[in-house]
């Protein structure tokens, strides 16, 4: 039982994938369009910060978990590189 079953809440549970970006302006839309761009189904996005250091993280709701994951890998090593 989940705490959300306690409070008799809706939900449910989903696979995503996520990606750890780096602090700077339009990364955010840069890795969303990667999956997109690969023709994976994307059916939520949600964005928020690292706990501790302020990192964005951005995490998908994807049809194929696995083809997103390194879809956002290849995204991220793209973006690492000058």
């Amino acid at each position: 039982m989940t705490e959300l079953d306690g409070e008799r809440l809706t939900h449910t549970e989903a696979d995503v994938s996520f990606l750890k970006l780096q602090n700077r302006s339009s990364e955010i839309a840069r890795a969303a369009l990667r999956p997109g761009e690969a023709n994976t189904n994307m059916n939520c996005a949600y964005c928020g910060l690292e706990s501790g250091t302020e990192a964005p993280l951005i995490l998908f709701g994807v049809t194929e978990v696995g083809r997103a994951a390194q879809i956002l890998e290849q995204a991220a090593g793209a973006a690492a590189t000058p």
